[in-house]
């Protein structure tokens, strides 16, 4: 499905109208309508911005579509390593919370459950690992 009908469909799906969408990505409602008619393909910002309008990660709206190599390649990477279960960079993280609302919310969810105490303890076992794992070269920025 192309891109154009993905907002569409996202759009439709929420019950919102271009006008609304448009307001609540920070778009022109011309912008939407060129979008959805397929006359131009948002690039990476604008996916950005309608994935959060609707409430969606950005590669349901575009496929992993971005408007460079590198990011493509970074995209599919990262995709692996989550099917896969491999450990995530720190930036590879910030990225999953940044432009993934989905995972953002199931951690959310979980971190919501905990009361005070839980949280410190999250916090101190999340701080030991840190630690474990700047001990493997591996993990260890190079020297710079």
């Amino acid at each position: 499905m192309e891109t154009a009908e993905k907002i569409r469909q996202l759009r439709k799906r929420k019950r919102m109208t271009q006008k609304q969408l448009a307001e609540k990505a920070g778009l022109a409602v011309t912008t939407i309508q060129q979008y959805e008619a397929g006359k131009y393909r948002p690039k990476l910002e604008a996916c950005k911005k309608l994935a959060a309008a609707l409430d969606v990660g950005v590669s349901e709206i575009t496929n992993v579509y971005t408007t460079d190599a590198d990011s493509l390649n970074e995209n599919i990477v990262l995709q692996k390593k989550l099917d896969s279960g491999q450990p995530l960079t720190g930036a590879e993280i910030i990225f999953l919370l940044e432009n993934k609302p989905e995972v953002f919310r199931r951690l959310q969810a979980s971190f919501e459950q905990l009361n005070d105490d839980g949280v410190e303890a999250l916090c101190a076992q999340m701080e030991e690992h840190a630690k474990l794992l700047a001990q493997v070269p591996q993990y260890q920025k190079e020297n710079e």
